[in-house]
């Protein structure tokens, strides 16, 4: 703050008062960070502003303007190293308000667009999960089978064979059920 009080004409001002917001997020005074970060995006649409703005307003129990935050910075910023993760939040907060077709557009759109994000593997999880769960077993299957030859994570990978095995199963196509868990067990 004092940078701010003392130089209000530097050239650092910004990147001054983007830190003061995630300095006053990291003391959850979320109130005045938000106000920060709404102030940081309207005049000088810094983008990391609009992407903590979206945490600082789901932090206040302000879902839907976090959820339009979010949205708007994926969109915006797909390139910006903030993006996988704007749109998982997005999901989440989509999915905990049970919104979850368009917690699978999020999910979906994160594990397509961004393959490197520590994310992808859990956000496929979850949109297999939530098209399993619709009755949506075609779909299903193919999302659980590529989490299986693709997760990083061999706990995700083997949960991604388990749950095709199910939605093989479901279909009638017992056989590569079988296969399935066996790969799972193995």
């Amino acid at each position: 703050e004092g940078l701010l009080a003392t130089h209000p004409k530097s050239p650092h001002r910004t990147e001054a008062r983007l830190l003061l917001g995630r300095v006053r997020s990291a003391e959850g005074q979320w109130e005045e960070a938000r106000g920060i970060f709404a102030k940081l995006w309207d005049k000088d649409h810094h983008p990391a502003a609009l992407y903590y703005l979206g945490t600082a307003l789901a932090r206040l129990d302000r879902d839907r303007q976090a959820l339009e935050r979010y949205r708007q910075f994926a969109e915006k910023f797909p390139q910006d190293e903030l993006a996988h993760e704007a749109l998982w939040q997005a999901g989440r907060i989509a999915e905990r308000s049970d919104e979850f077709a368009l917690a699978d557009q999020y999910y979906t759109r994160l594990a397509e667009q961004y393959p490197t994000s520590t994310y992808r593997d859990e956000a496929r999880w979850r949109s297999g999960f939530m098209a399993y769960c619709r009755g949506e077993d075609a779909p299903a299957l193919e999302i659980f089978a590529l989490l299986g030859s693709q997760a990083a994570d061999p706990q995700l990978a083997d949960q991604g064979l388990f749950w095709a095995g199910k939605a093989a199963r479901r279909l009638g196509r017992t056989e590569e059920a079988h296969q399935f868990f066996q790969q799972a067990a193995d």
